[in-house]
């Protein structure tokens, strides 16, 4: 009798256990899927990021041969407000909003609201990131 409910024992068990194993390779494949659809997006930005400094570095070095016929004072004053001016703003906001606007898959990769308040407002609606909806 006890070898019986032993046995019975070691069955669940072994049938929890694979239960378990079933999961956790569900959950790897899917985080693996979502490992690799972070790299593709972390390429793309980093390939977006170097057009923006490349064509930033062109503009950076045709800026005083554009005011050659100016005075020394001048290009200096105005190239000093060159270099103070936001850079590649609008590209990078466009880039980062159509990011946001995929779908929430519940990755750990996934968007992330970028403040506390965001985070608060985030939990009080479901669906909502960054205080927008989707």
């Amino acid at each position: 009798m006890v070898s019986v409910l032993t046995e019975a024992e070691l069955e669940h068990q072994e049938s929890e256990l694979t239960r378990r194993m079933n999961e956790k390779r569900e959950r790897k494949t899917h985080t693996a899927g979502a490992l690799a659809e972070a790299k593709r997006e972390v390429d793309h930005f980093r390939d977006s990021y170097e057009i923006v400094s490349a064509e930033d570095k062109t503009l950076d070095k045709a800026f005083k041969k554009e005011f050659a016929d100016q005075d020394v004072h001048t290009v200096e004053q105005l190239y000093k407000l060159f270099k103070r001016r936001p850079r590649g703003q609008k590209q990078l906001k466009a880039a980062a909003e159509s990011h946001g606007d995929l779908p929430e898959s519940g990755s750990p990769f996934g968007p992330r609201p970028s403040s506390s308040r965001a985070n608060s407002v985030a939990v009080r609606r479901p669906g909502a990131c960054n205080g927008r909806a989707r």
